[in-house]
């Protein structure tokens, strides 16, 4: 499948580098954009243009309540997918992202997956009492209404992750976390999206396989 796809994308003269490294140590191509760039050159050798951002549009449901007002930033601590160790962000530094969020008089909305709801309750564990109560876990309220939580967000801080897309195509103000992703191959495509990346030697740096962007390592 990857080697059709670097066919495909050879034939529609996509720009193509060399960077890879899959398990075996062997270097392949990867393709020097993001993938949606790379989807888009497929449709435009069919005379379709399609430069639009992505969107989702979400749809209100019962199912959970987001937290009653107006000033909620939702925090997505924890990565999922291969590699998902790799591209957590130190629990200190969401604590001082989170008392910094409260001190301005906003609510946290905490979300993740079930298998998250437990890593959400020991990180807020970890809180102060008296602000124990700006946080709400969400995590394990299915897609859908994750989807819903984060439209009605006034900000979304991920990492980078698959509800980081989810945010950026709902057209959520997004801060995105990147490390050892290169923002310029995975970050979020969106207009009200930030990516940080970081100037430490070897971020940026994943390998993961065929289809993760791989700079040089450090020596």
């Amino acid at each position: 499948m990857v080697e059709t796809e670097f066919a495909i994308y050879d034939l529609l003269r996509c720009r193509i580098q060399r960077g890879f490294s899959n398990s075996e140590g062997v270097c392949v191509a990867w393709v020097g954009s993001t993938r949606a760039e790379n989807h888009r050159r497929l449709v435009r050798a069919i005379s379709v243009e399609a430069a639009h951002l992505p969107s989702l549009r979400t749809i209100a449901s019962n199912d959970q309540a987001v937290p009653d007002t107006e000033r909620v930033i939702v925090l997505h601590m924890w990565p999922g997918g291969s590699g998902a160790a790799l591209k957590e962000w130190p629990t200190k530094r969401w604590l001082a992202v989170t008392n910094a969020i409260i001190s301005k008089g906003y609510h946290l909305a905490l979300t993740g997956s079930p298998e998250q709801h437990s890593l959400n309750e020991t990180f807020m564990s970890s809180l102060h009492q008296g602000v124990r109560g700006f946080v709400t876990n969400m995590a394990g309220v299915g897609l859908a209404d994750t989807a819903r939580i984060l439209s009605r967000a006034s900000l979304d801080v991920s990492v980078n992750t698959g509800v980081m897309h989810v945010a950026a195509a709902a057209g959520v103000p997004l801060v995105a976390l990147h490390g050892l992703t290169n923002a310029a191959r995975w970050g979020p495509i969106s207009d009200r999206a930030i990516s940080i990346e970081s100037s430490l030697s070897g971020c940026g740096y994943l390998n993961l396989g065929f289809e993760y962007l791989r700079n040089e390592p450090p020596a």
